[in-house]
């Protein structure tokens, strides 16, 4: 067992049998399909044999009974066989759902750090090829190995008593086929371990290439990423064909060692009819069975190939269910229905790795129903102020308070509830307009989406389209404009009804109409949430209550637009640079 599989591939086999347990009941009935249909396989040969006995003794009165008994015992062969494949096929696909639900539970909670540092194609690939990998070797694998097994222990039990000599022949070829496989099934083991890491970049870059089409065809560097698909694809290619070289060599090898093993039986056969010491009838069924137990002993040396590749795939599912590695996202158990707003750091510091710190020593406080600002330099650490306050990230020092409670003991439904972000590259759905709006709060109406879609003017827009809001967004909003993204994720915000609004460069695509009109509709808002605002662009916060100007992850000034103008040597250099800019501009 141990040129097979060590212990740590042993703990993977015994979790992947943990998905057959809720389906014993139906693994039982499979099993005794299976029983059955072999019980008739073995039967089936002495049936054969005696028929072609009576057929050369010309007894053809004895001869239509056995056919008749040999129809009968092929035509339950033919049931079961259906029923078992049926069972076969139901198992599987129920595994394979299993195995996706769980998957795509656990990169559902996986926190954000997780996306942010692993390829979406490695996600893809792991939910959709090793899933029906896994699935087969549980159903397809190991069941028909269990069987085989018995198929071999029977099969061995009748042939000796047929015959010693020939028995000894198959049995001895065992040991040469079941070397073969173990040392080509460690090959194939390293080989689908790069073929899995190769499987993920591959996923990867097609999925960039598709999310990104139109920058690839605005850059002009279509063939670059034709180049890069095919040179991930020949990998693909050359792997797989190398994969296939191995198994396909060492079936060969096996194949011809059956082969020398059937052509030692029929000679040693042949010699022990002539001395008279076997008869026709039990050489016909010793050549079926010999068949048979050849057939089984080959699926069973073949068992470590298969769960070497098994293998590659269970620990690639099992390293997602386990999370990566990666600390689960912590929340408290708190739960508030109703909050003030007031949001507090106190002397946060936070890096995403072992560099510099993005937030070094952070305080500030925020009141609760008015506008704050958030400026800075790109790369100060304003959006990963957001990110913490959001608890995608856990500062590591400080902590981060609400109306005075720490975020970290509000449980996440309550964090989740009442704060609200606008990205400036909102995500939209592949839905309804009125479904990617009322997603975030089931309980709003379709009166209140229209009223603050008329706030935000795009009723006008969405009643111009031939379904309304019935009408489906494409994939990321890909049939709308920057402006008209950045609407809807503000309206789906609005009707949250979060208190606390945070909006991250959310007006950085709209004209200067429509950005004056959400800057009226955040001042009106304000009144009763907390509204937080990332912005580059000073003249869209100017108005705010409060400004908290960041550099380099530390706060260096706070104030009114006009006294830190006055005051603060950071914020005036931003609102001239931005000056400068519009003058070149016009």
């Amino acid at each position: 067992m141990k040129s097979i599989v060590d212990k740590k591939d042993i703990g993977l086999l015994k979790r992947c049998l943990m998905y057959l347990f809720p389906y014993k009941l139906r693994v039982i009935t499979t099993f005794f399909c299976i029983v059955f249909c072999l019980i008739l396989q073995i039967i089936e040969p002495l049936i054969l044999g005696k028929v072609i006995a009576l057929l050369f003794s010309k007894e053809f009165e004895k001869l239509s009974v056995m056919l008749m008994y040999l129809f009968v015992t092929e035509l339950f062969v033919t049931i079961l066989s259906f029923f078992q494949s049926y069972l076969f096929s139901s198992l599987s696909e129920n595994i394979i759902y299993d195995l996706k639900r769980d998957m795509f539970q656990k990169i559902i909670e996986l926190p954000v750090k997780a996306f942010d540092q692993m390829k979406v194609g490695e996600f893809i690939s792991r939910l959709q090829g090793d899933t029906a990998t896994v699935a087969s070797i549980l159903t397809n694998q190991l069941i028909n190995t269990a069987i085989d097994i018995l198929r071999v222990a029977i099969i061995c039990i009748v042939v000796f008593q047929i015959s010693i000599p020939l028995s000894l022949v198959i049995v001895i070829s065992f040991p040469v086929t079941f070397l073969i496989f173990t040392f080509s099934g460690k090959k194939i083991r390293k080989q689908s371990e790069e073929l899995a890491k190769l499987n993920d970049s591959y996923f990867s870059n097609l999925q960039q290439s598709i999310t990104g089409i139109r920058e690839i065809k605005s850059l002009g560097i279509k063939k670059i990423k034709i180049n890069q698909f095919l040179d991930l694809a020949i990998l693909l290619k050359e792997k797989n064909i190398n994969i296939n070289i191995i198994s396909t060599v060492a079936r060969s090898l096996s194949q011809f060692t059956s082969f020398l093993s059937q052509l030692c039986v029929m000679a040693i056969a042949g010699f022990l009819i002539y001395k008279g010491q076997l008869n026709i009838e039990y050489f016909i069924a010793f050549t079926s069975y010999s068949s048979q137990l050849t057939g089984s002993l080959m699926n069973i040396t073949q068992i470590s190939s298969n769960i070497q590749k098994a293998l590659t795939s269970l620990e690639r599912i099992f390293n997602l269910l386990d999370e990566f590695g990666y600390k689960k996202e912590k929340f408290g158990d708190l739960d508030k229905q109703h909050i003030e707003g007031e949001i507090k750091f106190c002397n946060i510091s936070f890096g995403y790795g072992d560099d510099l710190r993005v937030v070094d020593n952070l305080s500030f406080t925020i009141a609760k129903n008015n506008t704050t600002a958030i400026v800075g330099s790109s790369g100060g650490g304003k959006t990963t102020i957001f990110n913490l306050l959001l608890h995608f990230y856990e500062a590591d020092t400080g902590a981060i308070l609400i109306d005075g409670m720490d975020i970290k003991h509000f449980n996440e439904e309550t964090l989740r509830t009442h704060i609200s972000i606008v990205h400036q590259t909102p995500y939209l759905f592949n839905a309804t307009f009125a479904e990617n709006m009322l997603i975030a709060n089931e309980k709003a109406t379709e009166e209140e989406m229209i009223t603050i879609c008329k706030k935000i003017k795009i009723h006008d827009y969405i009643m111009s389209l031939p379904h309304g809001y019935k009408t489906v967004i494409e994939e990321n909003g890909a049939n709308l404009s920057g402006g008209q993204k950045q609407r809807i994720a503000i309206a789906r915000a609005m009707l949250k009804k979060s208190k606390i609004i945070l909006f991250d460069e959310a007006t950085s695509s709209l004209d200067n109409e429509t950005q004056q009109m959400v800057k009226e509709l955040i001042s009106s808002m304000s009144h009763d949430h907390t509204v937080v605002v990332i912005a580059h662009r000073l003249s869209s916060i100017i108005d705010s209550d409060e400004i908290l100007v960041i550099d380099a992850g530390k706060l260096v000034g706070q104030g009114s637009h006009w006294n830190l103008l006055n005051d603060n040597f950071t914020y005036k250099k931003l609102y001239e640079s931005e000056l400068e800019c519009r003058e070149l501009i016009s």
